[in-house]
């Protein structure tokens, strides 16, 4: 088990780890390189900054105006590494990422264009925008500051040290929505296997398939047919659960692991706590990773939000169910008429009557529960987007004054802080397309120079890259947060616009189950074709950078052709400022073409890769291989050399841990591997039943619990991976 958790661990880049506990941020190892280059960073900047120095550095710095603040600024960024996490630390570099920020405000109002009425009102929407994302950006950070860490892993270790044996009952519930039956039958099977027995678990179906009806009544668990969202009285009158102190629910895509509720249960033996949230972890990467070769270093997406934004919330008792992986106790939901936590905007809307009803809601930052990651980009944006839609409904409930004047000081502003995340794709828009516009136009949005920003703007983005990266252990990395902010803009802008003019259809479906790729969960089962580009989904990111091409052809190159009559166009103050915006942004805007590109996904489950001797049998032939990964649906393995290559189509079994696992298998294809001296086979498995596909999933995904891993670099070390990762990545190689 040790060996399949190892492999587990690789396919998830920083998110699992058997570290048992979830702190916030922690330092990591580094080669002698590394410090090599930061020693050798540190001396040069050092040189530059001495006062009247006569060495080409330090000549070249002083014609930037306040190029102190940007040597202070670099030596901070490659010193943050070095300093131990302790809260003298995280202020000082807190304090300095304010100091930056402030300064760089009162610059940026001051340098206010103000030609022409249009170009002042441009100019001023960006500061405004850049004013609110950064003070968006400023609280959590700040939070951590004042907040008395507990460790809810710690304390779920003690409750279960200190002998008590006596648990609540609990019912399960899973939500069946558009879920291919591989997952819905595997979500049941691993509730079936849970430590602590449920007293009951019921599917809630919402499109009535007969097949899942079959499914629940085959495996013992009840069957109802109900649309969302699952009211208290529902619980009594549509569920078939016993009525059990506690409900855990679930998504289909999502499998608990076998100490999940063993885990969140014991938070419940504090009466006050009427739910425990937990996060939903990918197994494996997600395709915008994959396609960029960035999956060992980029943290996942939810990161940020699971292991640090909602960390800092459980101080203040201010958790938001995130819907599904979360245990809730009966009797509150019956207090209060909430619904079951088992979409998002019904996890948000219980959380949040929970919350204002004077109840605790405690956050396990540890995944007991794995679940799928999208297949395609249409996916990914379609749960992005109900997560914004969630929250944005979510608003006008959280203002009321029924709940707003039940919530304390902390749980309002981080609440808000919430709510105002889900603009930052907006932001995105104006950082993107503003700068565009300005230059095309031919003005400038900052009435200063590029030399003028360095010295202003410099020290400031250097803070902004390296503080939030260092205080939130790694998982948010400025660029590749802004990055996922850029994906979701214009869907997003979308939705907001026709939540005021069509609510009903302010947020459905990118596109329809026809045409979806078939390599998305939606065609499970079916070959996938080769890598494709949903235009309807990237078209304002080619329209961006044709505009981007076509600016910076007619301004900068078309100038320099020997072609009479070729007039240039005039300059302007603040000209070298825009074209190094929108340089930067067309730099974003090309990550996000090649994350948009869909990849075929050959082999439906998440490949591990486990290595060990297993045998396989094929009518007469029977022989030890190697074992080099597997998967819920197939398995690849090398054999011995000299072994004949079976024959495509044959049926056989393949025998795992030394006979205690049988899997009936066929062969999918088979190849010599390098220089003919093995022989590699591509095995599916034919259908298992219930007992051996609980065993192959414990085999696959472990027992947890698991907690978050620091992931391995921040963000300079991200960019680098990414320049790497360019000549592998898939869009371009394949």
């Amino acid at each position: 088990m040790a060996q399949t958790q190892q492999a587990s661990d690789a396919l998830l880049p920083g998110s699992l780890s058997n570290t048992g506990d979830s702190s916030l941020p922690m330092s990591r190892e580094r080669s002698w390189w590394e410090w090599l280059a930061r020693g050798l960073a540190c001396l040069v900047l050092t040189l530059g900054a001495v006062p009247g120095a006569r060495n080409p550095i330090s000549q070249h710095l002083a014609s930037v105006p306040g190029f102190q603040w940007v040597v202070l600024a670099c030596l901070v960024a490659i010193a943050l590494p070095w300093l131990p996490p302790r809260g003298w630390s995280r202020g000082v570099a807190s304090l300095l990422l304010l100091a930056s920020s402030l300064r760089y405000a009162h610059w940026r109002f001051a340098t206010v264009n103000t030609n022409t009425p249009f170009v002042q009102a441009c100019s001023l929407l960006m500061v405004v925008v850049e004013v609110l994302y950064l003070g968006n950006l400023m609280v959590p950070l700040f939070l951590i500051q004042s907040s008395a860490y507990r460790s809810r892993s710690r304390q779920v270790d003690e409750l279960l040290a200190s002998g008590v044996t006596d648990s609540p009952s609990v019912d399960i519930v899973v939500q069946a929505t558009k879920q291919p039956m591989r997952l819905i039958r595997r979500a049941l099977l691993s509730s079936l296997d849970l430590g602590c027995k449920p007293r009951s678990i019921t599917v809630v179906d919402e499109n009535c398939r007969e097949e899942i009806r079959d499914l629940a009544q085959g495996l013992g668990a009840g069957y109802v047919v109900q649309s969302l969202p699952l009211s208290a009285a529902d619980l009594h009158s549509s569920l078939s659960g016993s009525g059990a102190e506690l409900i855990a629910a679930f998504d289909a895509s999502c499998m608990p692991l076998k100490s999940f509720l063993t885990r969140t249960t014991a938070l419940f033996r504090d009466k006050g706590v009427a739910m425990v949230q937990t996060p939903q972890a990918l197994f494996h990467s997600e395709d915008y990773n994959r396609n960029l070769g960035a999956e060992v270093v980029m943290p996942p997406n939810r990161s940020y939000s699971s292991f640090f934004l909602q960390v800092l919330r459980d101080q203040r008792n201010a958790v938001l169910g995130s819907g599904g992986s979360a245990v809730v106790r009966r009797s509150a939901l019956l207090e209060l008429d909430l619904p079951l936590p088992l979409g998002t905007h019904q996890a948000r809307q219980a959380s949040l009557g929970l919350l204002s009803g004077g109840w605790r809601i405690a956050y396990l930052p540890e995944m007991l529960s794995i679940c799928e990651a999208p297949r395609c980009f249409a996916d990914y944006l379609d749960r992005k987007l109900q997560t914004i839609h969630a929250d944005l409904l979510l608003i006008p409930t959280a203002l009321s004054k029924a709940t707003w004047g039940n919530l304390g000081t902390w749980q309002k502003g981080l609440i808000l802080n919430h709510l105002a995340d889900q603009f930052s794709p907006l932001f995105r828009v104006a950082y993107l397309v503003m700068p565009l516009v300005a230059l095309t136009a031919g003005f400038s949005l900052v009435n200063a120079s590029l030399l003028d920003f360095i010295g202003y703007g410099g020290p400031f983005l250097v803070l902004l890259a390296a503080v939030p990266s260092w205080l939130t252990q790694q998982q948010r990395v400025q660029f590749w947060n802004g990055v996922q902010d850029a994906l979701l803009a214009v869907p997003s802008l979308r939705g907001c616009w026709n939540l005021v003019l069509k609510p009903s259809q302010a947020f459905r479906p990118l596109m329809q189950d026809d045409q979806a790729p078939k390599n998305s969960s939606r065609w499970e089962g079916r070959s996938p074709k080769p890598q494709s580009v949903h235009l309807p989904l990237v078209w304002p990111f080619v329209v961006l950078i044709v505009q981007l091409c076509s600016t910076l052809t007619v301004r900068y190159l078309m100038p320099l052709l020997p072609i009479p009559l070729m007039l240039s166009l005039p300059s302007y103050n603040g000209e070298d400022l825009m074209l190094a915006w929108n340089l930067f942004n067309g730099v974003m805007i090309t990550v996000c073409l090649l994350c948009s590109i869909d990849q075929p996904v050959l082999r439906n489950g998440a490949r591990v890769p486990m290595q060990q001797v297993v045998t396989t049998e094929f009518g007469s032939f029977r022989g030890q291989g190697n074992l080099h990964d597997i998967s819920e649906t197939g398995a690849g393995i090398r054999l011995g050399r000299g072994e004949d290559l079976p024959l495509r189509g044959e049926k056989g079994w393949l025998i795992l841990q030394d006979g205690a696992l049988r899997l009936p298998v066929q062969i999918a294809r088979s190849w010599r591997g390098r220089m003919d001296t093995d022989t590699c086979v591509g095995l599916t498995f034919l259908p298992l039943d219930p007992l051996v596909t609980t065993k192959l999933l414990r085999l696959l995904y472990g027992n947890g619990p698991v907690s978050p891993a620091t992931p391995t670099v921040g963000f300079l070390g991200s960019i680098l991976s990414l320049l790497r990762g360019l000549q592998r990545a898939q869009p371009e190689v394949r």
